[in-house]
């Protein structure tokens, strides 16, 4: 039995195949075809972190990667089974997914660059995203063009001024469904938008896409517990201006995917990226003019 999971026409489709004769529990196989070669960069992913996470136990689980395939460039991967980490912050143990969580972004950002594929995120990139999300929220709701535009020159203008940041792997997609856990430990999965980038990317992704409740109750503890993980990394401030990027970029997502009432959610996330601009851009305490 074969069952599409995702497809993107021209471009990519996940597939599952189950084998259900087996006794007990049906056995699944993952598919991944792209359009292009870069699934072999993807299978090399995975074999990474499948070696790393079998002498490291901070590291990600990854699905055991089976082969990549350069005929029909596929990729071909092992199931996990595991619960949602959604689930896991509802019910769970707070400090259990926390530091696991944090661990293993930390092992992300350690890993080498090489795996990235030649691919980079920096401010410059985000600056012209910005902007061209700006033009699609002021075509969804011309009412707050003027709004947007102002927070997209805030942050042009911070962004410009952010303390010096060493460049490391990232995942580039990383957000709470992208783990399971199991036995324990974290599983990340979706290794297609690796970059090198700045590693509060991946954690402010993160922790605007908590639903409101576990951001307000867990936020600060995971932050605090990347930062344990990994302080040459961590920066409070340029982690405040991509908090700031990506409740932006989920205002625009909003009227994109036809989010419930998606214009008080996009007004509610560009008041979010306008406040954390806003406050990037007072001064700080010690800092000389």
């Amino acid at each position: 039995q074969v069952d599409v999971l995702h497809y993107t026409p021209e471009s990519r489709a996940s597939l599952c195949y189950v084998d259900a004769s087996h006794p007990g529990r049906p056995r699944r196989l993952y598919a991944k075809t792209f359009c292009d070669e870069q699934g072999s960069a993807i299978h090399q992913r995975f074999v990474y972190f499948w070696s790393l996470a079998q002498r490291d136990g901070d590291a990600p689980r990854v699905a055991q990667p089976l082969g990549y395939d350069p005929q029909t460039r596929t990729v071909w991967q092992r199931e996990v089974v595991g619960e949602s980490l959604i689930d896991v912050m509802c019910g769970g143990a707070e400090t259990d997914w926390l530091r696991g969580v944090a661990a293993a972004m930390a092992a992300v950002h350690r890993a080498p660059m090489a795996l990235a594929a030649g691919r980079h995120r920096d401010v410059g990139h985000w600056c012209d995203e910005l902007w061209r999300r700006a033009r699609k929220v002021s075509r969804a709701a011309p009412e707050l063009a003027d709004q947007v535009s102002e927070v997209v020159q805030r942050l042009v203008r911070t962004g410009q001024q952010l303390p010096a940041c060493e460049q490391t792997l990232i995942h580039g997609d990383c957000h709470p469904g992208q783990f399971l856990v199991a036995q324990g430990r974290p599983v990340l999965f979706d290794f297609d938008e690796f970059a090198c980038g700045d590693p509060m990317e991946d954690l402010a992704e993160f922790l605007v896409k908590l639903d409101p409740v576990t951001r307000a109750r867990s936020g600060e503890a995971l932050a605090q517990a990347y930062r344990q993980a990994h302080p040459a990394g961590f920066d409070p401030r340029r982690l405040q201006w991509h908090e700031a990027v990506q409740q932006l970029l989920q205002a625009c997502r909003a009227f994109t995917f036809q989010v419930p009432q998606w214009r008080l959610a996009m007004a509610q996330r560009l008041a979010q990226a306008q406040g954390l601009a806003q406050a990037l851009e007072q001064p700080r305490i010690g800092a000389h003019p």
